[in-house]
């Protein structure tokens, strides 16, 4: 399902630039998304390979964080973890401190180990793409998930 929807944060932007330092805009739509998903878990929940439901007490939020490389701006991705209990100063903090020291996340870390390496063994996309295609999730191909 696709949504577009439209909300003016015109208040939000004035409270998060009064702070020294500035506090980040993703780090309060993380913390928006991590109380909304909290107060309904179905929505954060997922299916195992068994078919069964596995939910979480806390919410945890991918956000995309562009750190520089040295070929280039790279978007990394880093699981913000308890989004829905932790303030969005701490938030913005951990996205900071991220986007200064990549290599202190485990995915910032493959950046300068393995990954470059991996990447470019021949058919190891499509050997992870195969074992996504045998989980029981809600997919298109899926009747269960209704």
């Amino acid at each position: 399902m696709i949504g577009l929807f439209q909300v003016d944060i015109t208040a939000a932007r004035r409270t998060l630039a009064e702070t020294d330092p500035p506090l980040s805009l993703t780090a309060y739509v993380v913390a928006c998304v991590g109380r909304a998903a909290a107060q309904h878990p179905q929505v954060h929940a997922y299916r195992d390979w068994r078919g069964r439901l596995v939910e979480y007490q806390h919410v945890d939020v991918q956000v995309l964080i562009e750190v520089p490389t040295d070929q280039g701006p790279f978007g990394l991705v880093h699981v913000v973890r308890d989004a829905d209990i932790r303030t969005v100063a701490e938030i913005s903090a951990d996205i900071r401190a991220v986007k200064d020291h990549p290599t202190r996340t485990g995915n910032g870390r493959l950046l300068d180990t393995p990954g470059p390496t991996l990447g470019r063994l021949p058919g190891l996309y499509r050997l992870m793409y195969a074992g996504m295609s045998r989980s029981h999730g809600c997919t298109t191909r899926s009747a269960r998930c209704r």
